[in-house]
C-alpha cells in the first residue's frame, strides 16, 4: 500500500479557527470519499493539517517538501489590504515560497486562489464591478466553466463547451486581470463580478479556484445537486492528478 500525503495548508489567522474547521472537514470529507471508493487500489491519501505560521519551522518545512500535492486554504485576510503595510504579505513569505518552488499538483481556494496569483506577480485586489454596482456573490450560486477545465474530469461528461456547476462564493477581492497573465495561466470561468474564477498554470499542475469546494452546502440547485456535492467531486479530481502524477513518478 502507498500513502499519500496532502498538505492541507490553513491561512487563517488562528491556529483553530471554527470557520477553517469546519471547511477542513469538507476536505477531510473528500480524502475519506477518496480512500473508500478505491479500496481495491494500492494507493490511500492522507492529510496533513499545516497552520501558515508554522511554515517557519524547520521540522514542518521539511514535512511539506515531501507531500505528493498541497491545498491552500482561504482566509479572511485580504491581500490587497495585506500589501497596504510595507510587512504585510512577509507572514505567507512561506506559502509563497512552496507555490513557486515545489513541483507537486497545487490547489488553491479562494484566498489560496489569490495567493497563487501573487506568487506569481499578478496584481490582487477589490472586486472593482462588485463594488461599482454594489453586487455580491454570496453563498450558493451557478458557475459555468470552460469543460476543458482538468478539475471537472468527474462531471458528467458534455458536449457543450462549458459545464454548469453548484458553486459557494462570497468573495471581495479577485486576481486582476493583467497583459501577463496570459502567458502564465489559463482561465476557465468568469462572472460579471469577478473575470477569473478558476484558473491552471499553462506549465505546471497548478490550480486555483475563487469559490469554496470545500463547502458543507446542501442547495439544491442544479439537477438534485448542491455545492458540496459539485466540491466534491472537483476535490476528487484533484486528488485523480495528485495520484496520477505520483504514478508517473512526477
Amino acid at each position: 500500500m502507498i500513502c499519500l500525503t496532502i498538505a492541507i495548508i490553513n491561512n487563517y489567522k488562528v491556529k483553530h479557527d471554527m470557520a477553517w474547521q469546519k471547511r477542513a472537514r469538507g476536505i477531510g470529507n473528500a480524502i475519506h470519499g477518496f480512500n473508500n471508493e478505491f479500496k481495491s487500489r494500492d494507493v490511500m491519501l492522507q492529510g496533513l493539517n499545516v497552520w501558515y505560521k508554522d511554515l517557519e519551522i524547520g521540522e514542518v518545512k521539511r514535512s511539506v517538501n515531501d507531500v505528493a500535492g498541497v491545498i491552500l486554504s482561504g482566509s479572511p485576510y485580504n491581500i490587497g489590504d495585506l500589501k497596504k503595510n510595507k510587512d504585510g504579505m512577509v507572514p505567507f513569505n512561506p506559502v509563497v515560497d512552496i507555490i513557486r518552488r515545489l513541483d507537486r499538483p497545487i490547489l488553491g481556494i479562494c484566498f489560496g486562489h489569490q495567493l497563487i496569483g501573487h506568487a506569481f506577480g499578478l496584481d490582487v485586489g477589490k472586486c472593482e464591478d462588485a463594488r461599482k454596482n454594489n453586487v455580491k456573490e454570496i453563498h450558493a450560486g451557478i458557475l459555468h466553466v470552460d469543460s476543458s477545465f482538468e478539475l471537472l474530469s468527474r462531471f458528467h461528461e458534455t458536449r457543450e463547451k462549458d459545464l454548469a456547476i453548484c458553486v459557494d462564493w462570497k468573495h471581495e477581492e479577485e486576481i486582476r486581470l493583467a497583459e501577463n497573465f496570459e502567458t502564465i495561466f489559463r482561465n476557465y470561468a468568469s462572472t460579471d463580478i469577478c473575470k477569473i474564477q478558476a484558473i491552471k498554470h499553462r506549465h505546471r499542475l497548478v490550480f486555483g479556484v475563487q469559490f469554496h469546494p470545500e463547502t458543507d452546502s446542501q442547495e439544491k440547485l442544479i439537477e438534485n445537486r448542491s455545492p458540496n456535492d459539485d466540491g466534491q467531486l472537483l476535490l476528487r479530481s484533484f486528488f485523480d492528478i495528485v495520484v496520477n502524477d505520483q504514478l508517473k513518478g512526477h
